[in-house]
């Protein structure tokens, strides 16, 4: 599988807008290629970055790529909730949290239960 790193540089070029999505490169993608970048936690980018090419074209690769990409938002919205069950307990017991890094919507569940 050597052309993966060269694939995942393409799809990460392409996510963040330095490359155009070629939707020729996108139907070339194999079965293979797809599930190395859901094992390797990049099927989400994969989903946002080649989901509307791949819907019209490729229904299976579609399919794994946005399960991927529900199973991400799952998980994110437990963790959130977690975070949030942490604060409420945190406060009961007088302890001020330190945030040391997050995304902006964790920080703005973390801000809603500290703050207010």
């Amino acid at each position: 599988m050597a052309t993966h790193p060269t694939f995942v540089a393409q799809l990460l070029r392409a996510y963040h807008g330095r490359d155009a999505v070629s939707p020729e490169q996108v139907q070339q993608l194999s079965i293979d290629q797809i599930r190395y970048l859901c094992d390797v936690g990049l099927g989400p980018i994969a989903f946002h970055t080649y989901g509307d090419v791949l819907r019209d074209t490729n229904h299976e690769h579609y399919s794994m790529l946005q399960s991927a990409d529900l199973t991400t938002r799952v998980l994110y919205a437990q963790l959130e909730n977690a975070v949030a069950d942490i604060l409420a307990n945190l406060q009961e017991v007088a302890v001020i949290p330190v945030l040391l890094k997050a995304s902006q919507r964790l920080g703005n569940t973390i801000r809603h239960h500290t703050c207010g």
